[in-house]
């Protein structure tokens, strides 16, 4: 068996064939037969935000009612001077993971994304909406936003409801049989 430590450092991560990548700041040693071959490959990485993720519907507060069909809109900008490959989350909780989609892609340099996700709030409470962008490689998360938003049982509206339709037909005989009358007296 050969040993191999590794220490992350800040400016180059060595990622390694086997089962994921190294952390940063943190020391692994690997275990493995004398028959395997590790090859390194080192990534650079800037650890400063270079995306710019932004939810532009529904807005912060926003209140909704049980049943409405939320339409979700965001868009992830690159502000990185070159192409890049990404994997972009978004994630709706309450107390539990109610939606958890993802895409991934690449977005070219000074260019941006723009997805929409619907959901249809089924249940009331208070939803978080997450957007966030991660390297698909590494898992870092450079940028994400968030929106919390409302979920109110839905209101019983006026309408043509069976009290107003039997009050409806009441009311036109009520009607008619006062015309009705009328009609007789002049007759």
């Amino acid at each position: 068996m050969k040993k191999l430590t590794v220490v992350s450092c800040v400016a180059l991560i060595a990622i390694f064939s086997l089962s994921g990548c190294i952390d940063f700041g943190e020391e692994k040693t690997i275990t493995m037969d004398s028959s395997k071959v590790i090859e390194p490959v080192f990534v650079e990485t800037v650890l400063d935000p270079q995306f710019e993720v932004t939810i532009n519907e529904p807005v912060e507060g926003e209140v909704l009612e049980e049943g409405d069909t939320i339409q979700i809109n965001f868009q992830v900008e690159n502000l990185f001077e070159r192409n890049y490959e990404v994997n972009i989350r978004l994630i709706i909780e309450n107390e539990h993971l109610v939606a958890n989609e993802s895409w991934e892609g690449e977005i070219e340099a000074g260019d941006t994304f723009e997805g929409s996700y619907t959901w249809i709030a089924e249940d009331e409470g208070d939803f978080v909406i997450r957007v966030s962008v991660h390297d698909p490689i590494l898992g870092v998360m450079y940028d994400e936003d968030t929106v919390t938003i409302q979920v109110v049982e839905e209101e019983d509206t006026p309408g043509f409801t069976p009290l107003l339709f039997v009050f409806g037909a009441a009311l036109a005989v009520v009607v008619y049989h006062k015309k009705m009358s009328v009609h007789l007296e002049k007759v």
